[in-house]
């Protein structure tokens, strides 16, 4: 990561800084909230499964095709195990998990 200047100041450190300052007002924030989680309807669980059946699809296909990658819509390298694990995790979630 290039450390960007201008007029001889870092940007990334203020920046940085700035964040650090932004996730803790917003972890504060979240304390004080009684926010409750809901149950997923079952079209919210359809689409997921779908979605995590079609990612684990795609890296099975391309292991038992021998490669180890496959592009995605902007051509950039998808590894495929990693493909396969976020697509069970999200058929783990859509179908064991009752709120979020």
């Amino acid at each position: 990561m290039s450390d960007f200047n201008v007029r001889g100041k870092s940007v990334l450190h203020k920046s940085s800084r700035e964040m650090g300052v932004a996730i803790l007002i917003s972890c504060c924030a979240m304390k004080g909230s009684k926010a409750k989680s809901r149950e997923w309807t079952p079209k919210e669980r359809a689409l997921l499964g779908f979605a995590g059946a079609l990612v684990m699809g795609l890296g099975v296909v391309t292991l038992l095709q021998g490669k180890l990658h496959y592009q995605n819509w902007w051509h950039a390298a998808v590894f495929a195990p990693f493909a396969i694990v976020v697509g069970a995790l999200c058929l783990f979630v859509a179908f064991k998990a009752k709120r979020f």
